[in-house]
């Protein structure tokens, strides 16, 4: 029986070695299971204490552009995976290694998006196709909620309490944080489209979408700037009322502007301009100010409202902002 033991333990731990995706692609929502994602792409889930193991997906890569996600209950697992040139979105059980792949699949040469469950069992997934994006709600056997599915979306911005970046990704590849009851916290994201943009919260159900403000022709241009595969380069304040968006210019330099969604056409206001360094910028938790990086007089952090009034310095030859 110990070697049965260790053999488990062996196991885990040389799929923990071998993971080049921070290890854990995710906890289930009952702390029962973890999901790992290995060095070649294939998904596992153990039990905390590693001593057992179940394949999930083994036979194909796992797309890592892509959330690994639980179910509400923990017993079920949502993941893309690579099916020739097509991505296909699966559900599988844990205990039972039984499939449902695909349960929906997406285009040729889509790389990337998010995919997460909400409490009520619904699925969400957001992918680009070209040059804009696609967001398709699914119930938790893949058939699609029509009238909660949008096309020809031009920008898609989360909230930046909604994700955390994977290492060494650049902001290209993300975990979610989906709401739960009780938190603070909720996946939060604005659409634009067609110069409309919409709010969408993916609480208990996905709410909304809830039209803002008519986005100015010059903010458009500048959200083309910004680089959109870095999830990271544009982010909606907590309250969904303001956008702030980092470009990148062919010579390398970034420029950060601050967005209004709550005054129809409201120009972008340039807070950076030409800075050498990738900005960094934070919204407060209520939503009612922005802390950023700047150029000016050398490398500071500055706050700004979120209507874009009273900027100040807050220190200078400081940086990274963080606000809890």
């Amino acid at each position: 029986m110990k070697y049965k033991y260790l053999y488990w333990l062996m196991l885990f731990a040389t799929l923990l070695v071998s993971c080049n995706n921070e290890g854990l692609a995710g906890f289930s929502p009952q702390n029962a299971y973890v999901a790992v994602i290995t060095r070649t792409k294939r998904l596992f889930a153990t039990s905390l204490d590693g001593t057992v193991t179940y394949p999930i997906h083994t036979n194909t890569e796992i797309l890592t552009g892509f959330d690994i996600t639980f179910d509400p209950t923990g017993e079920r697992v949502l993941y893309a995976a690579l099916s020739g040139s097509e991505v296909d979105v699966c559900i599988a059980e844990v205990l039972s290694g039984k499939r449902n792949c695909p349960v929906v699949t997406l285009p040729e040469n889509t790389f990337s998006g998010f995919l997460s469950y909400l409490p009520n069992g619904q699925f969400v997934v957001a992918y680009k196709s070209g040059e804009q994006w696609n967001l398709r709600v699914y119930d938790g056997n893949g058939e699609l909620d029509k009238l909660k599915t949008t096309g020809d979306i031009d920008h898609i911005f989360l909230s930046a309490d909604a994700y955390k970046v994977k290492r060494a990704t650049g902001g290209k590849e993300w975990y979610l944080t989906p709401y739960f009851p009780g938190s603070s916290q909720a996946l939060r994201w604005v659409a634009v489209q067609g110069g409309k943009a919409r709010l969408y919260t993916a609480a208990d159900t996905l709410q909304g979408p809830v039209d803002l403000a008519t986005v100015n022709p010059l903010a458009l241009e500048v959200m083309k700037s910004r680089e959109e595969t870095d999830i990271t380069s544009g982010v909606v304040s907590p309250d969904g009322k303001a956008i702030a968006l980092r470009t990148k210019g062919a010579d390398d330099l970034y420029d950060l502007y601050l967005v209004d969604l709550t005054i129809a056409d409201s120009p972008p206001m340039p807070l950076v301009n030409g800075a050498n360094f990738r900005l960094q910028y934070d919204f407060s938790p209520d939503g009612s100010q922005l802390v950023f990086e700047s150029n000016n007089g050398g490398r500071s952090l500055w706050v700004v409202n979120a209507d874009g009034g009273n900027p100040h310095l807050l220190a200078e030859n400081a940086s990274l902002p963080d606000w809890h």
